[in-house]
């Protein structure tokens, strides 16, 4: 992925530290795509992102006249507008599955991140708590969709890993230790994906900082 001074039809409005835009880049580094990112503070203040998209939501993908702004409706917009590497099964059973799993992520795991990272007047007995679930949950997930498989829920990587990846960057952020004996092969899978060459790329200045 490289970071274009020139013009480049494709540009992407990025909050550095949300794991929702986070996953964005992933995708965007696993293909290799010439794009313009933009880091996002404030959304109310950056006027090219309130004229492509009132709504104000991070991340927004402008790719010429398209503008999109859900990240998995992104990933796979961008993965059957730019289909190689592939990061998306073929087969409609398999397109299915990897749509159920990603969902589920968003359900049982990242909106739990979102307790934990929250910001304001925290509430440390809702944060703990958003803590033990997503540790929980965490185990489910290893159990169900890795054991000792190489990637979530498949053989190659894709837009599930995508999903996942920002949440497991984050664990050390949330003071979130995982249990040794209960979390071998997510604590592998974590130390050779983060080892990624389109994952290390990925990384925004402040995701740098959180491990």
């Amino acid at each position: 992925m490289s970071l274009s001074s020139r013009h480049t039809p494709l540009k992407l409005y990025s909050d550095p530290s949300s794991q929702y835009s986070h996953r964005v880049r992933i995708a965007l580094a696993e293909k290799d795509l010439d794009v313009e990112i933009y880091d996002v503070l404030d959304p109310t203040k950056d006027e090219d992102l309130v004229l492509i998209n009132p709504s104000l939501a991070l991340p927004t993908l402008q790719d010429r006249g398209t503008v999109l702004n859900n990240s998995s409706v992104i990933m796979e917009y961008l993965d059957e507008r730019y289909p190689h590497p592939p990061l998306f099964p073929i087969y409609p059973v398999d397109k299915a599955r990897s749509r159920s799993i990603m969902r589920e992520v968003d359900d049982h795991l990242a909106s739990f991140v979102r307790v934990v990272t929250a910001g304001g007047k925290p509430n440390t007995q809702q944060k703990n708590k958003a803590r033990n679930s997503l540790k929980g949950n965490l185990i489910a997930f290893q159990a169900h969709y890795l054991r000792d498989g190489e990637h979530f829920g498949g053989e190659e990587f894709s837009l599930v890993d995508c999903t996942v990846l920002p949440i497991l960057w984050r664990l050390e952020l949330m003071q979130i230790k995982l249990p040794d004996r209960q979390t071998r092969s997510l604590r592998r899978y974590m130390n050779r994906l983060f080892d990624r060459e389109g994952f290390r790329a990925s990384l925004s200045e402040e995701e740098k900082e959180m491990r």
